[in-house]
């Protein structure tokens, strides 16, 4: 009998928010921050809010900070897509929350201070390589592998571009 409550020290590491590389970060100190993305695009690093209620809130991680907001981090977890949510963003519009695979995958994500609709794409570490039009899934998970075990860290379920998440 395994104890799915437990997780190996393989899969996940100690983290400051202000300063862990990229992955999904867990917060120990608060609901409200739930599951985050840490990803880094040139200089820049960014956190992606995904139990935002708007839907996939991005803010910019200032360089220096005093703030410590500590968890665990799963160091950039393998990207699964649901293939019967796929759509073609340039047809049907994105919303926050999609991802988007093209010669870069990326998330949509929104702005503090944007409408709802607003939305920019944010890059994630996921390999890049594919057709320079993007396709776009609206369901899709975070995975854990570590040796033989897969274990599903965050969901993204299929939301209609209208629906929000929550």
């Amino acid at each position: 009998m395994t104890d799915t409550a437990y997780i190996s020290l393989e899969e996940v590491r100690a983290a400051d928010l202000s300063t862990c590389a990229d992955g999904l970060f867990q917060s120990i100190q608060s609901e409200m921050f739930g599951n985050v993305i840490v990803t880094t695009f040139g200089d820049t690093r960014y956190a992606v809010y995904l139990n935002d209620p708007k839907g996939a809130l991005c803010v910019t991680i200032p360089a220096e900070t005093t703030a410590s907001r500590r968890g665990i981090l799963w160091p950039k977890p393998s990207i699964e897509v649901d293939p019967s949510s796929q759509f073609n963003p340039d047809r049907d519009g994105e919303a926050a929350g999609d991802l988007l695979v093209g010669s870069q995958t990326m998330i949509v994500t929104r702005e503090p201070d944007g409408w709802f609709n607003d939305v920019q794409r944010t890059p994630l570490w996921a390999a890049d390589g594919g057709s320079d039009k993007p396709l776009g899934f609206r369901s899709w998970r975070l995975v854990s592998v570590a040796g033989d075990r897969r274990r599903v860290i965050f969901t993204r379920s299929n939301l209609a571009k209208s629906d929000s998440q929550t």
